[in-house]
């Protein structure tokens, strides 16, 4: 259900892996909130920071997160989140083969709450140039 990022790569993934897939969006337009964001996607410690010099460790990401929730999140679901968020951006590189990269000197959100990265580096985006040869 959806057409934004969440919803693009569960249904990538899920045909990847053979099943038969029917995504469906409420808008008339592809790509959710996703495409609201302008095809931003946040992503603390994702492969693509290290292109633009930006050292992110989990535990600031994970602070920086745990500082704007007030305490109402599950910190293992961001952990998780933290954990497999990179791995997902790759898998989607690898496989699916979309071209991210992270955006220089767009800062989160907070940059002075606790693990907030003023620099930027978090934000990714997708080059629209990596579907150019998907094909239907």
């Amino acid at each position: 259900m959806g057409s934004g990022a969440a919803g693009m790569t569960a249904a990538f993934t899920a045909a990847a892996n053979g099943a038969e897939v029917l995504l469906v969006e409420e808008s008339d337009m592809v790509g959710g909130t996703t495409a609201w964001s302008g095809g931003h996607v946040w992503i603390p410690c994702n492969p693509h920071q290290k292109a633009i010099g930006v050292v992110d460790p989990p535990e600031q990401g994970l602070r920086y997160i745990m500082s704007l929730s007030r305490g109402l999140i599950d910190e293992n679901l961001i952990r998780s989140y933290i954990a497999n968020g990179s791995e997902a951006v790759s898998y989607l590189d690898e496989q699916a083969g979309t071209v991210f990269y992270a955006v220089r000197d767009f800062a989160d959100y907070h940059p002075g709450h606790p693990g907030g990265l003023p620099g930027g580096g978090r934000t990714i985006e997708c080059s629209p140039f990596s579907f150019l040869e998907l094909g239907p």
